[in-house]
Parts: structure tokens; sequence; C-alpha cells
């Protein structure tokens, strides 16, 4: 059984330009969502989706040749009136059925960047909160 999570990374807020690659302790906020993820051994893939090929870019030499993650150059719904199942169904449409690892998905989860609070452990807690072999979205 295969557990996926997606890390959506909008470049074009209105209110915080590029929020997304804001640092705290010289970290982006992307970087902090991916690291934790990681960490929490919890995630088979990670699929990293944005519209920019910069913030696809800080990903990639972050995590360099890591063979969990994904990186996913997302050209139709970026906007900032873009609802999260538009982002979701284009993400799993490109990314996971053209991959060919949908067959046995157990767990799809969705990490904001800009929940930094958000620890290894909130995750690895909250994934085991799915004790049942039946497919999950977590949100």
């Amino acid at each position: 059984m295969t557990n996926i999570a997606i890390i959506p990374a909008r470049s074009g807020s209105k209110g915080f330009q590029n929020k997304n690659i804001s640092k705290i302790n010289n970290y982006t906020l992307i970087e902090i969502a991916t690291k934790n993820v990681l960490k929490s051994n919890v995630y088979d893939r990670i699929i990293f989706t944005s519209d920019s090929k910069k913030y696809l870019d800080i990903i990639n030499r972050s995590f360099t040749n890591n063979k969990k993650i994904i990186l996913h150059l997302r050209k139709n719904n970026s906007s900032d009136t873009c609802e999260v199942d538009e982002m979701m169904i284009d993400v799993v449409n490109e990314c996971i059925l053209n991959k060919d690892i949908s067959q046995n998905i157990k767990c799809l989860s969705l990490f904001y960047p800009t929940s930094p609070g958000r620890t290894i452990e909130n995750i690895v807690e909250s994934f085991k909160l799915f004790k049942n072999d039946k497919p999950v979205i977590g949100v």
C-alpha cells in the first residue's frame, strides 16, 4: 500500500508575495514542509507541485536525488481563486495515474507549506489515526 503526500506551493499570493519561500531559521516554508514530511517516514511518495520553476528548483536543490519526491510543474489551476479540489484532480491525473502509483493508494494527504508549526510528530500522530485499510484522503 502506498502513502502519498502532496505539497502544493503557489507563487501568486496577492497579500504576501512569494510567502512559500519566506524563511524561518534559514529554511523556506516549502523546505520545512518537505523536510518534515520526509522525516516522518510515513509517506512513500511526496509530490511537490507548484506553478513556479523557482520553487521546484529550491526543492530539487535541497533534496537532490531523493527518489521519494516527484516534482510537478503546474500550468493550470494556480490562481488565487483555484479551489483545492481542482488542484488535487490535476495532480492525481498528471502525477499519480501517469506514474502508475495509483493501484495501491492507502492514504493521500495534503500539506500546505504555510503551516510551519506542524511538526514531524504531528504528522506521525495524525497518520496513526487511520487504522483501517480503506482509502483515505486527509487534508
